[in-house]
């Protein structure tokens, strides 16, 4: 065997002993990621049960459970008025209920206007530009 040919060799060992390791990096970030996404799911969705006991219901359409971490939950809410209506209440009393009801740790509960959320894929999609291919038509 040639110098150059065991050098080969040698190389494509490497490339594959280096392609194994990362795949086994990837794969143990894969299962840390779905095992957080897990842990924040059973948070999120015990959240959104309490939310669903203590929102008015003539509010709950208009609202969603759409994050928590470091203690904050998010809310998510479809307009700016809906969003004055929940300040409201939560300064009134409703803010500290949820953090009473809630089975996990909340501190503070943050209201987030986002309207794409409430709004049906067909309305959306009616409303996007539509993309024109290369040649402009």
């Amino acid at each position: 065997m040639h110098p150059q040919q065991a050098q080969n060799q040698l190389a494509a060992r490497q490339a594959q002993i280096d392609a194994r390791a990362r795949r086994v990096e990837v794969g143990g970030l894969f299962a840390a990621t779905q095992r957080e996404l897990k842990r924040t799911e059973k948070r999120v969705s015990g959240s959104a049960a309490v939310w669903e006991r203590v929102c008015p219901p003539e509010l709950l359409d208009r609202t969603s459970v759409i994050g928590f971490g470091r203690g904050v939950l998010s809310i998510g809410v479809s307009d700016h008025s809906t969003k004055y209506v929940l300040d409201r209440l939560m300064r009134s009393g409703l803010e500290s209920e949820l953090i009473r009801r809630s089975a996990v740790a909340v501190s503070k509960v943050k209201l987030v206007v986002q309207p794409e959320v409430f709004v049906s894929p067909e309305v959306l999609e009616r409303r996007s530009p539509r993309r024109l291919g290369p040649s402009g038509g």
